[in-house]
């Protein structure tokens, strides 16, 4: 089966990243995966931690991003497709 891969855009460091306001700084949301394994530690309200597994943070084009600045709010998709704007 063949894949096809898209290459990433790059953009100049100074590159407006919010749509709206042409802010260089934009906040995109993420969550961490904590996996935990407890044991009753003497009674049900106390639960001792035997070990925990803590996943990586990652975003891709479906996750939020909102800019601090002006408050607009969208997903990584749109700044892709707002940075390919006049090039």
């Amino acid at each position: 089966m063949e894949v096809s891969r898209t290459e990433p855009t790059e953009y100049p460091p100074d590159s407006p990243l919010c749509p709206d306001c042409g802010a260089k700084q934009i906040r995109i949301q993420t969550s961490v995966f904590i996996d935990y394994e407890v044991a009753v530690g003497g009674d049900l309200d106390n639960l001792r931690v035997i070990s925990d597994l803590i996943g990586d943070a990652m975003w891709d084009e479906t996750s939020r991003t909102t800019c601090p600045g002006c408050g607009w709010e969208g997903k990584v998709a749109d700044l892709l497709v707002a940075g390919t704007k006049g090039r």
